[in-house]
């Protein structure tokens, strides 16, 4: 588009004609919608802001609520933080509360917890963030809400169990939406750091298994998939003991995740079950396949150091 390219290039008097001509040409109000909001740009780029500020108002104020009223309430915004932060932060939650399914609510959404975080106004976030999840509690963003609510109460004012709940409201309240495993990911992380291993490992293995192959693109898995199978192998062997456990874990995790940068991790842990197990045999064969897949590994260093602690004390040298 030549107007944009224009745009671009800060040739802002010659983009601003074209954007003219094609607002007069403009088939519908929503086409004539976005260039205004483009020409607003242009007027914010020449340094007229109040002219800008107007302008973007202007769009906003309409009784039509689409994509660009909401990015230009949020760029009026943006220009009246500098000198009026509470009318600016308002005007950030009137774009969430207005434009709840577009995305210059996420960005006011962000503008927020950036600014409250800034000022270390945890408890003035939490009251924010309650007032505006009663607002759009039917829409997408809610759910951003809750979880930008539950990672305040377990990052911010140390709250586990607080955040628990924020989390469990959440994972209820989205079913299936893109947060789902990562409020998952969360819980079982909160419940780690308290040793509470039934309703980790419950969690973990929920995650773990979404794993979902598809003729034409290979293996769809879960972001937090591979992550969970791999804890889970962990948690068994160092924290809970169950080696059986863990030697599952960790060859379900080679078999779904064969090609990650953990491969040889997983490979190791299976080595160090066979010999914390005591299984003198099973030990040396697994040693040797895994000297054999993963010559390059840094974990060589640590069979050739165990190699040289054995030689010396078989000749009688102290170690």
């Amino acid at each position: 588009m030549v107007a944009a390219k224009l745009q671009d290039s800060a040739k802002y008097d010659q983009a601003e004609q074209h954007y003219k001509t094609l607002r007069a040409q403009a088939p519908d109000p929503e086409k004539r919608r976005d260039i205004d909001y483009e020409l607003a740009k242009i007027l914010l780029k020449r340094g007229d802001k109040a002219a800008a500020l107007q302008a973007f108002l202007d769009i906003a104020k309409h009784k039509t609520k689409d994509n660009p009223g909401g990015k230009s309430l949020y760029e009026a915004a943006r220009i009246v933080y500098e000198d009026d932060i509470p009318a600016s932060l308002s005007l950030y939650e009137q774009t969430i509360i207005e434009y709840p399914e577009f995305i210059a609510s996420d960005f006011s959404l962000t503008a927020l917890r950036i600014h409250y975080m800034r000022e270390k106004q945890y408890d003035e976030l939490l009251t924010v963030l309650d007032r505006l999840f009663l607002a759009v509690s039917t829409t997408n963003l809610s759910n951003h809400i809750l979880f930008t609510r539950a990672k305040l109460y377990e990052e911010h004012l140390n709250d586990d169990n607080e955040a628990l709940i924020a989390y469990r409201q959440l994972y209820y309240h989205c079913k299936g939406c893109s947060l789902a495993d990562d409020t998952s990911w969360q819980m079982a992380q909160i419940y780690i750091r308290h040793q509470h291993w039934e309703p980790a490992i419950q969690i973990l293995k929920e995650l773990a298994e979404k794993v979902k192959p598809s003729w034409f693109i290979g293996t769809y898995n879960s972001p937090r998939a591979g992550d969970a199978r791999f804890l889970l192998g962990e948690l068994n062997l160092i924290f809970i003991g169950d080696y059986k456990a863990a030697d599952e874990q960790f060859k379900l995790y080679m078999k779904d995740f064969p090609n990650t940068t953990r491969s040889d991790d997983a490979a190791w842990n299976l080595v160090e079950i066979q010999r914390l197990a005591g299984t003198k045999r099973s030990y040396k064969k697994s040693l040797d396949d895994f000297i054999r897949t993963y010559p390059e590994s840094r974990y060589i260093k640590t069979i050739q150091a165990r190699a040289d602690n054995t030689s010396s004390n078989a000749s009688g040298k102290t170690p």
